[in-house]
């Protein structure tokens, strides 16, 4: 669904905090390197391209350029010769934040002993998850499935991760696995296939711009209203310049603590007229809440960008957000999966769920007729969240991720990794023989071995008899030739 921020006070300073891969965060061959912030807040240590003069009440806004980072800066990921999954983050709803009492009474109770979540096993058989695995005991709900409303959406997505705080507001540990997790999560082949089915089975483009640290800006309470007039002063101040911006989503990480306020500021949303746009309920991360996605419109421009709390059990025994892993890095991760999958399937649910025009609904991309995007049925069928809120392997064999799995029109439910996607799986049955063409093995007609004072020929007409009768006119022809 969608999460949000506001960003206002202080010098908010953008500052290069981690770098991308040669092919790939957990491809073969990659080297994922991190580089740490710069200390003055510039790449290089130059100075900012533009200070937005201070509003009322706020203070100075320093902002630096992206396109000034270097070209290590920037991780295009391709996974075995496929474009991987390009994905955004939702507009305008949230992961829980609805009236969905499975999801807020799960988030906030708390477990003793840790959570526990499932990790989605493969069968050797059949290099696929097992169908229990895959369905979690869910049944199908084919009410639910997604039904293309003839708006946007984004096939090759750019992202870029900023987190809010700075570095001190930070564990070293935690951005870090973040952001190789969600790439990782991000490019992965098998779950790709699971979303090719909306796209018409194409190939889904990736390109993971980096992370930043977002200094000066410590909120302890983060507010829709807020977070957009920052988006939009960072927009005005130049950092987004040179960003592929239709295509682009700009995460924004909030740190221990923070609260995020519901999307709609406690106000009713107003009625709609088509079921089909998502509806919004008055939770903050207090209550369920995880995180939403939006957009900002400014001077013809779209800006697109996701939130998300950083969700942990509290010492009172309540929650922020929505713990549900095992590690608290983790439920971030799972919420932007959730957020980026939404946001490339639905961009602009925003504009529906604000009214504009004559007709709101022509702004959805993908949604059920009852207002759910592609991450929402799942959790609103789960009465556990460890169903759907699971650790899934790689394609790759790297390992495991966290992911929240997504609603598939396929099974009619929540779907994990699938080794192809839906309608290009290979015909049942065992795979035809490979035939090659047959080898030219029949004896020469001369099999005496040759002499030859080439020490290397030597050395193999010394085992002649033991040679394949190819490799005796291999020779032969050699010898002759010299």
């Amino acid at each position: 669904m969608t999460w949000t921020l506001n960003l206002r006070t202080g010098c908010i300073v953008l500052a290069m905090l981690v770098v991308g891969c040669n092919s790939g965060p957990t491809g073969p061959g990659t080297s994922y390197r991190t580089v740490p912030p710069a200390r003055t807040g510039a790449p290089g240590g130059g100075p900012p391209i533009a200070i937005q003069p201070a509003g009322p009440g706020t203070a100075s806004m320093q902002v630096l350029p992206f396109a000034t980072l270097p070209p290590y800066a920037t991780a295009q990921a391709q996974n075995g010769g496929v474009r991987p999954l390009a994905l955004l983050a939702s507009n305008d709803q949230m992961i829980d934040g609805r009236s969905m009492p499975m999801i807020n009474r799960y988030a906030q109770a708390p477990r003793t002993g840790g959570a526990k979540p499932r990790k989605l096993t493969m069968s050797a058989a059949t290099s696929a998850p097992n169908i229990e695995a895959l369905a979690n005991g869910l049944p199908p709900s084919p009410q639910e499935d997604l039904r293309f409303r003839g708006g946007r959406t984004i096939r090759d997505l750019t992202w870029v991760n900023i987190y809010v705080g700075g570095q001190a507001a930070w564990d070293q540990q935690d951005w870090r696995n973040i952001d190789k997790a969600l790439a990782s999560a991000m490019i992965d082949e098998h779950l790709n296939n699971v979303i090719r089915q909306y796209f018409n089975n194409q190939p889904l483009g990736n390109t993971f711009k980096g992370s930043f640290f977002l200094s000066g800006w410590k909120p302890q309470f983060v507010a829709k209203p807020e977070l957009e007039r920052q988006v939009s002063g960072l927009y005005s101040s130049g950092a987004f310049k040179g960003m592929d911006l239709p295509n682009t989503v700009i995460n924004f990480m909030l740190p221990r603590g923070t609260v995020l306020g519901d999307p709609s500021a406690g106000a009713a949303q107003a009625p709609v007229s088509n079921k089909a746009i998502p509806h919004e309920e008055a939770e903050d991360s207090t209550g369920g809440l995880g995180g939403y996605h939006g957009s900002v419109h400014i001077n013809g421009a779209t800006v697109y960008y996701a939130v998300g709390v950083y969700s942990e059990r509290l010492p009172n025994g309540g929650s922020n957000g929505i713990p549900v892993f095992d590690q608290n890095w983790k439920n971030v991760v799972g919420t932007f999966y959730h957020e980026l999958q939404e946001a490339r399937t639905d961009p602009d649910v925003g504009d529906a769920v604000a009214g504009l025009g004559p007709d709101p609904s022509r702004w959805l991309g993908w949604t059920s007729d009852s207002g759910n995007e592609i991450g929402d049925y799942p959790i609103a069928e789960a009465r556990d969240l460890s169903a759907v809120f699971v650790e899934v392997p790689l394609a790759n064999g790297t390992g495991y991720v966290p992911v929240q799995l997504q609603y598939s029109n396929a099974v009619h439910g929540p779907e994990g990794p699938i080794p192809y996607p839906h309608g290009m799986e290979p015909p049942p049955g065992p795979k035809p023989p490979v035939t090659n063409p047959p080898v030219n093995n029949n004896p020469p007609a001369n099999n005496t071995p040759p002499v030859t004072s080439d020490p290397e020929l030597a050395k193999l007409v010394a085992s002649w008899n033991q040679l394949e009768d190819f490799v005796k006119k291999a020779i032969i022809r050699l010898a002759n030739s010299r």
